[in-house]
């Protein structure tokens, strides 16, 4: 599903990045102009770290986000280390146990529920940050003595990569000084203080939505006010049960959704191993034998830092949307959902080195019975996300043809290509990858014919707007590698086709083959001609070109059936 649909152009929050970024780059920018870099992101974080791998994206792989994406497949690997690693060091004499938890904390991790955070290249920040902070962790609990001076200095700095990755890091921060609750008092007091004093910078900037509109003032008189009254409104309503409940929702998402009362009952189960942990972690050593081992000090920390991070979702997105997208249960919160789960399977795992036979192998199962019923999404889940993959598609195609962006979707928010488009010299001068159009070998007979049933294509005459469809389907391992499909003739780009989906994201149907078609558009007056080239784009340089002939007016032609409405979405 990744390399099917993650789109190699900016995205969202990406054109704000590149917003900040073209003075510095096109410019000459002095080191103080960098800064910018630590300026507050829609007064919500600080993202130093993902504007600079924008920055290195751009100028050294085209920006074609591989460097994202990168960051964030080595974060989730990173993840899954940090935590099997903990385990086999705790389960080492019980493998059976070690291989379930390794098990559970990869389903977990690359569940489909995460797709969004993978596939929308800057929310691997998700990723990046989570995998720092860990990394923060495990520095200071991977012994079982008080963490030494050079474990605070890598722990310290960690945490704030962490940090300037999403605020996510902030929490992280705060947490830090309890991983070295078995040192001395006064480190603990500096490290506290360390922490409050690195949050209080952080967050000078730093607002609420409902604050910023509460405070509102700009444009129409009438506007302005109906603005601050829903501030001040959301303000008021925001009090603590609404906090806990909607804390709840996002640590139990998507099941939340769908099934809210079963997975307040999993979020209320889910406090009782993180309570008794902290518990006895907040005790001398000496009131209990032996003391907590590094892994579960481990899942403890994560437990509460994705607690920490829920609460402060709330405190930060507090105006209700009428969808997910500006919602505190958005998709992008699910990196954060998955290493809670890890968190509490993992302490409860622990739990069960104490029993033998039977009852073993029933707390197992409770275990992965859980997981399932928490992960697994169905009906509209994937929804939203897949559409804004789909609307990115169009953007990158329509970006080729100039004359086709007049009938772009109206469903781009507040990105709308009279803005997006703004950055179109930037792009052809630097010739990034979504931009700057491919290569092309005119000579189409050096290619081998396409194997047969490999594509599927059909054509829909100039229909309203004077745009004629194209449409195509693929079979085999292709259909689920191919992010976009680019169609030429004598050497010309002819179209470029984008993945459309048409299931209920189950994901059943997210695997299907008969659920994903690739379409596009061309200028009505374009015939199609007998013979095209056609190249399927897979991971990284990843591709397949071979020719089709024998189509349209030239040989046998493309029936318009099952396009349905490709040239109306353009």
């Amino acid at each position: 599903m990744w390399s099917r649909w993650h789109p190699q152009m900016p995205w969202r929050d990406i054109f704000v990045i590149l917003d900040e970024l073209m003075p510095l780059l096109e410019g000459d920018s002095q080191w103080r102009d960098w800064l910018v870099l630590l300026e507050p992101h829609y007064a919500a974080h600080r993202i130093a770290l993902p504007r600079s791998l924008v920055a290195l994206d751009i100028s050294f792989f085209g920006g074609s986000s591989q460097l994202l994406y990168a960051s964030g497949w080595l974060s989730i690997v990173t993840i899954f280390a940090i935590f099997t690693r903990g385990a086999w060091q705790y389960f080492c004499g019980d493998r059976i146990v070690w291989v379930f938890i390794s098990a559970v904390t990869g389903v977990l991790l690359f569940a489909p529920a995460h797709l969004w955070n993978i596939t929308n290249a800057i929310n691997t920040s998700w990723h990046l940050c989570v995998a720092l902070g860990l990394l923060a962790f495990a520095v200071l609990v991977r012994r079982d003595g008080p963490p030494g001076l050079m474990d605070w200095l890598l722990a310290y700095a960690l945490a704030t990569l962490s940090a300037l990755t999403t605020f996510a890091g902030v929490i992280a921060w705060l947490l830090v000084p309890l991983a070295g609750l078995s040192g001395r008092r006064r480190t603990l007091m500096i490290t506290v203080c360390l922490s409050l004093f690195l949050t209080f910078l952080y967050t000078r900037g730093i607002s609420s939505d409902a604050r910023i509109a509460a405070t509102w003032n700009a444009g129409d008189p009438a506007v302005i006010a109906d603005i601050q009254d829903a501030g001040r409104s959301a303000i008021e309503a925001n009090d603590v049960t609404r906090i806990v409940r909607r804390a709840m929702t996002l640590l139990c998402w998507p099941l939340s959704a769908s099934q809210p009362v079963i997975a307040g009952l999993f979020f209320a189960l889910s406090l009782i191993p993180l309570g008794i942990g902290w518990f006895r972690m907040l005790m001398p050593p000496s009131a209990h034998a032996g003391g907590l081992h590094p892994w579960q000090k481990l899942c403890l920390l994560a437990g509460a830092w994705c607690l920490g991070v829920a609460v402060a979702v709330q405190l930060g997105r507090v105006i209700e949307q009428p969808n997910y997208a500006h919602g505190p249960s958005y998709e992008r919160y699910n990196t954060i959902v998955a290493l809670y789960w890890v968190a509490i399977s993992g302490l409860l795992a622990s739990a069960l080195v104490r029993l033998q036979g039977w009852r073993r192998v029933a707390g197992l199962a409770a275990i992965l019975l859980g997981i399932h019923v928490i992960i697994v999404p169905g009906g509209a889940y994937l929804q939203q996300e897949i559409s804004s993959l789909q609307t990115a598609g169009r953007l990158y195609a329509a970006g080729e043809k100039p004359a086709l962006r007049e009938g772009l979707d109206m469903r781009l928010l507040r990105f709308r290509p009279e803005y997006v488009y703004h950055f179109d010299d930037f792009f052809q001068s630097r010739e990034l990858a979504y931009a700057h159009l491919p290569a092309i070998d005119p000579a189409a007979d050096a290619l081998p014919d396409c194997p047969s049933g490999l594509v599927d294509l059909k054509y829909v005459p100039a229909a309203r707007g004077g745009l004629a469809g194209i449409g195509a389907t693929l079979q085999g391992g292709f259909h689920y590698l191919t992010r976009d499909i680019l169609l030429s003739h004598a050497g010309a780009l002819f179209a470029r086709l984008y993945p459309v989906y048409q299931g209920d994201y189950s994901p059943r149907d997210l695997a299907s083959q008969s659920a994903t078609r690739w379409t596009g558009a061309v200028a009505g007056d374009s015939p199609l001609p007998g013979e095209l080239s056609i190249t399927l784009n897979m991971v990284g340089p990843a591709r397949l070109s071979c020719r089709l002939t024998g189509l349209g007016v030239a040989g046998n032609p493309i029936s318009a059936e099952g396009v349905g409405g490709a040239a109306a979405d353009v």
